[in-house]
C-alpha cells in the first residue's frame, strides 16, 4: 500500500497521533512493546471498515455508515480485545481516530480522509461505530458528515475538476472502445465513426498527460459500462458549454443580462418579468433587483455567481425533499440527492401542500379546502409580510432566475428542464444537467476516496504461523491451517478460469512456479509439492531436489525453513488470488496510436509480516528483501514488515545505493522501501534514505550499536 496513515488515541499513540508514510514495502522496526505491532493492527482495523464499504459499493447496496463498526471478530484484530482496549489510557475524547491520503484520479490529486470512531453505550459488546467522516483536498474541506450536526460539502473544490473529468471520462470510454468492439448509439457511418474517433483522440492529447493518465485509468478500473455522461443520458457538449464559464449553470437568461449595462436591468425585468407574472413571481422579481442594485456588481451575471460561490462553498447535505430522510443527523457518505437543487421556493400560493392546511386526501387525490376570500386574503398578506422578511439565498435566486428564463427559453436543449406544477407538485422543478452531473461526480468521487486501492486486499502473516509437522490437518483454526485452506480456494478458482479459457480479470500464470523459484533460490530445494492425503486428513508438504523423487517431508527441514515456507505460501496465494487487467483493450498513453498487449495491471494486494526472519540464517534474512522486491515488482503485492533484522533492513540500504538515484525526488518516487524506528514512549520516526543507502537519521539505541558495543568490551 501506498499511503499516508496518522494513527490516533490508538494503543501506544496518544491524541498527538503518529504519521507513516507507507511505501510499497515498509519496513517497522524499534524496541519491543513499542507500537510496531500497533500499526499493523490499526491498518488491519480501518480495512475491515473500508472493505464494507467497498463490498455495498460492488454489490449496487446502499451504503450504511451508521451500520458499519470495527471489526474485532475476524483475524487478526480479534487479538486486540474490543474497542475501550485499544483506545489510549491517556484519552480524553475516548475516540479513535484513522486518517489516510488516496490518490483520486477524479481530481488528479491526493484526498486526506478521516475517519473518528466512538463506542456507543448501548452496544455491551463494546464495538466501535463512525462518530465522523472527513474528506480533504489541499484547498480545504469538500465533505464532512458528523453525528449530531447537518453534513455539507463545498462543491467549489471540485465544481472545475469535473468538467474536464467528465470530458475525458467520455473520450477514454469511447477511444478505449475502439479495441473492444465499441459501437456508438445511433446509426452511423462508418466514416462518421472514424471522424469521431479522431475528434477524441486530439481532444485526448489536449488533456495534461497527467491528468489524463489518471482518467484512462480510473476507466481501467471502475470498469463501467458507460460513461457519466452516458449514464446520464447527456450529450458531452452540453459540458463543453461550462468550461471557462464562471458559473455551473447554461441560462440564456444570464447570458442577456450579462451583455446589459446595469442600469437597464431594472427596467429590463420589471416589464419582461414582473407586470403581468403571478405575485409570488412579481414580489420575488422585485426582491431580487432591488439587492442586485445595492449590490456592488456591474454584473448581473457576476451577481448571480457571486451567491452561487457562496453557496456552494458550504452546501448543506439535506436537500429540501429528502430533509426527514437526513434528521437524523446520521453519519453518511455523500449521495446526488442529498445535493438537490429541484425544489421551488416562490410559492405564495395559500393552498400549500407543505403545510397541510391547504389540501385535504379524497381517496387519492388531493382536494383544495374551499376558504372564503377574507380567509384567501388574509393568508395571502401573510405569505407576502413572509417574504419580506425572507433572507435572499442561492436556491431562492435560482428558482427566480429559472423562472426568468422559462419565460424567454422554453426549450433547454437538454441542458436544463422545467416540470410544470401538478397537484402532487404545485410548486414544479427546475432541473439543470450540469448541476445534476456535478452532484453525481462528487457521489461517485466520496466512494472512489472511502475505497483506497488497497482496502479489502490484506493478509496477516503471524510470528507463530506454522508448526512443525509431518501432516497438516485442515480442520484446525489456526493460522497456518486458515492458510492452506485459502490456498487450496485459490488455487481451485484460478484453475476455473484457466479452464474456462477465459483471462478477463487475471494473467496467466504457472502454479506454484513464485514458490518453486525461491525454494531454489533459498537453496532447499527445486520444487515443493502440497498434496491431500488420500483419507482427506490432511495436508503433506514436500520438498523436492529433482521433478522426479519423491521429496522429503517439509518437517524434516526444521522450523526455519517451516516458517519461511509459509511466507511463500501467502505470497503464492495472493498471486493466484489476484484480478487486474491486460491492457490489449486500453491504448498506451504515451502514443495513443499504438498500444502494448503485454502489460498487466494488477491491483494491489497487502501482506503484513510479523518477524519473517525467524530461525533463518543472516544470508537468507538478507536474501528476503530479494523475494519482497519480486513479489512487488512482478505482481503488485505490498508488505508491511514487523522486523528486528539488521541484516534485512541492510539488504533494503544496499538496493537503494545500487539503484543509482540521480537525486532525492528520483529517489522519492523509484524507491519502494520505507524505514522507521518505532522507539519506547517517543514518536515513531522515519529512517531517511540518502542517494548512497545510508540513513539521514540514527537508530534507538540498543539496535545496531548494540553489537559495536559488544565488541569493544571484549577488547
Amino acid at each position: 500500500m501506498k499511503t499516508t496513515l496518522n494513527i490516533k488515541n490508538f494503543r501506544v499513540f496518544d491524541e498527538n497521533g503518529a504519521a507513516f508514510e507507507l511505501n510499497p514495502i515498509t519496513i517497522l522496526t524499534g524496541a519491543n512493546s513499542s507500537g510496531k505491532s500497533s500499526v499493523v493492527k490499526a491498518i488491519f482495523l480501518l480495512n475491515s471498515f473500508l472493505a464494507q464499504i467497498k463490498k455495498a459499493i460492488e454489490n449496487g447496496d446502499s451504503i450504511e455508515l451508521d451500520k458499519y463498526k470495527l471489526d474485532f471478530t475476524t483475524y487478526p484484530n480479534n487479538l486486540l480485545g474490543r474497542f475501550d482496549k485499544v483506545v489510549n489510557d491517556s484519552s480524553a475524547s475516548k475516540t479513535v481516530t484513522f486518517e489516510y491520503t488516496v490518490h483520486s484520479l477524479m481530481l488528479s490529486q491526493d484526498v486526506n480522509v478521516q475517519l473518528v470512531f466512538s463506542d456507543d453505550e448501548n452496544d455491551e459488546l463494546n464495538n466501535a461505530y463512525l462518530e465522523s467522516i472527513t474528506m480533504s483536498t489541499s484547498e480545504g474541506i469538500f465533505y464532512h458528515s458528523c453525528k449530531g450536526e447537518t453534513a455539507y460539502c463545498n462543491l467549489n473544490i471540485i465544481k472545475e475538476d469535473y468538467i474536464t473529468f467528465l470530458l475525458g471520462e467520455f473520450a477514454a470510454h469511447n477511444y478505449c472502445g475502439v479495441e473492444s468492439n465499441y459501437e456508438f448509439e445511433g446509426d452511423i457511418t462508418k466514416e462518421e465513426y472514424e471522424k469521431t474517433i479522431k475528434e477524441i483522440i486530439e481532444y485526448l492529447r489536449t488533456v495534461d498527460k497527467s491528468r489524463r493518465d489518471d482518467i484512462f485509468r480510473y476507466v481501467r478500473i471502475a470498469k463501467r459500462q458507460k460513461s457519466l455522461i452516458h449514464a446520464m443520458d447527456v450529450e458531452p457538449s452540453i459540458i463543453e458549454k461550462l468550461q471557462g464559464k464562471k458559473s455551473i449553470f447554461e441560462l440564456p437568461v444570464i447570458d442577456k443580462l450579462a451583455t446589459m449595462p446595469k442600469s437597464e436591468v431594472e427596467a429590463y425585468v420589471t416589464n419582461e418579468f414582473a407586470n403581468g407574472a403571478a405575485e409570488d413571481l412579481a414580489f420575488a422579481t422585485l426582491k431580487v433587483i432591488n439587492d442586485f442594485m445595492e449590490s456592488d456588481f456591474d454584473n448581473f451575471a457576476d451577481y448571480f455567481s457571486d451567491y452561487e460561490e457562496r453557496w456552494f462553498s458550504k452546501v448543506i447535505c439535506a436537500g429540501p425533499m429528502f430533509s426527514a430522510r437526513r434528521s437524523k443527523k446520521e453519519v453518511h457518505l455523500l449521495e446526488a440527492r442529498d445535493l438537490t437543487l429541484d425544489n421551488a421556493y416562490l410559492t405564495m400560493n395559500p393552498y400549500n401542500m407543505k403545510s397541510g392546511e391547504g389540501f385535504t386526501l379524497e381517496g387519492d387525490k388531493f382536494v383544495p379546502i374551499v376558504k372564503d376570500e377574507e380567509t384567501k386574503q388574509a393568508e395571502q398578506k401573510a405569505e407576502i409580510e413572509a417574504w419580506q422578511n425572507r433572507k435572499l439565498n442561492f436556491e431562492i435566486l435560482y428558482e427566480i432566475v429559472m423562472a426568468w428564463n422559462k419565460k424567454i427559453a422554453k426549450d433547454g436543449n437538454g441542458i436544463y428542464e422545467y416540470v410544470e406544477a401538478s397537484q402532487f407538485n404545485p410548486w414544479g422543478n427546475y432541473y439543470h444537467v450540469a448541476y445534476k452531473l456535478l452532484t453525481k461526480f462528487a457521489e461517485a468521487l466520496t466512494q472512489e476516496v472511502a475505497c483506497p486501492d488497497w482496502c479489502g486486499n490484506m493478509s496477516y502473516v503471524s510470528s507463530a504461523r506454522a508448526s512443525v509437522s509431518r501432516l497438516y490437518t485442515l480442520d484446525n483454526k489456526d493460522d497456518f491451517s486458515l492458510l492452506l485452506q485459502n490456498y487450496f480456494e485459490k488455487k481451485r478458482l484460478y484453475r476455473e478460469y484457466k479452464n474456462g479459457h477465459s483471462f478477463i480479470g487475471k494473467r496467466e500464470y504457472e502454479e506454484d512456479s513464485f514458490m518453486n523459484r525461491w525454494i531454489e533460490k533459498f537453496e532447499i530445494g527445486k520444487a515443493i509439492s502440497l498434496h491431500i492425503d488420500q483419507e482427506g486428513l490432511g495436508v503433506q508438504i514436500r520438498l523436492h531436489k529433482s521433478e522426479s523423487d519423491q521429496g522429503r517431508i517439509l518437517a524434516d527441514e526444521g522450523y526455519g525453513i517451516t516458517q519461511l515456507v509459509s511466507i511463500l505460501l501467502q505470497i503464492e496465494t495472493a498471486i493466484l488470488s489476484a484480478n487486474g487487467e491486460k491492457v490489449n483493450n486500453f491504448f498506451r498513453l504515451e502514443n495513443l496510436d499504438h498500444y502494448d498487449d503485454r502489460i498487466f495491471h494488477y491491483e494491489i494486494n497487502t501482506i503484513a509480516i510479523e518477524e519473517p526472519e525467524i530461525h533463518l540464517h543472516p544470508k537468507y534474512q538478507s536474501l528476503l528483501v530479494d523475494m519482497f522486491l519480486e513479489a512487488y515488482e512482478k505482481y503488485n503485492i505490498h508488505f508491511l514488515i514487523e522486523t528486528h533484522s539488521e541484516y534485512l533492513i541492510r539488504k533494503a540500504q544496499v538496493f537503494v545505493a545500487r539503484s543509482n538515484y540521480e537525486n532525492e525526488e528520483a529517489m522519492s518516487k523509484g524507491n519502494p522501501f520505507k524505514v522507521y524506528y518505532v522507539p519506547r514512549s517517543e514518536k515513531p520516526y522515519e529512517m531517511r534514505f540518502c542517494a548512497d543507502g545510508r540513513f539521514q537519521d540514527e537508530f534507538g539505541k540498543g539496535f545496531f550499536d548494540e553489537a559495536t558495543n559488544l565488541a569493544f568490551e571484549i577488547l
